[in-house]
């Protein structure tokens, strides 16, 4: 059944209205009910929730029932499990504050996140000096000898 992807839900908010009874009240939800439902055939998961404010506001639901389905037709799996619902044990204080169903639209996940990077190690960097000709050496020798004569020459008609 993991590999059962959902083509829709339904979603349940109820309350318990005898509150003097909740531990029984969730002890039936849990091991009676979610298996009757999803034992109609309309549904093959069903995940329960509890509001996490502990002083609800009028009309406020303190359960969440989400029950999954893969019929094409969400509405069609829950009219079908309507039909099995004689049969089952329905707990006499339950308040039903709102029944939907809702098709599949997308699933989105969060990718994890990449793992850190160690920090690179400097490369040394290494000067690359072309080997200059012969010729062009020589060349440039003789023009800087030639450079300094002229300046020594300039400092001499100074002095």
């Amino acid at each position: 059944m993991a590999d059962k992807r959902p083509t829709g839900v339904l979603m349940v908010l109820v309350n318990n209205k005898a509150t003097d009874r909740e531990e029984e009240f969730n002890t039936w939800y849990n091991d009676t009910h979610l298996g009757e439902v999803c034992g109609t055939g309309s549904y093959f998961a069903a995940k329960r929730f509890v509001n996490t404010k502990p002083v609800l506001e009028p009309g406020e639901a303190r359960y969440l029932a989400i029950y999954e389905t893969d019929w094409d037709d969400p509405e069609a799996a829950f009219a079908h499990m309507r039909t099995k619902s004689p049969q089952m044990n329905v707990w006499p204080h339950i308040e039903a504050i709102q029944v939907k169903t809702f098709s599949f639209v997308k699933e989105h996940q969060a990718k994890p996140p990449a793992p850190a990077k160690a920090p690179a190690a400097k490369k040394a960097k290494r000067k690359i000096v072309k080997a200059k000709p012969a010729k062009k050496a020589k060349r440039q020798v003789i023009k800087a000898r030639a450079a300094k004569g002229k300046r020594s020459k300039a400092r001499a008609k100074r002095r």
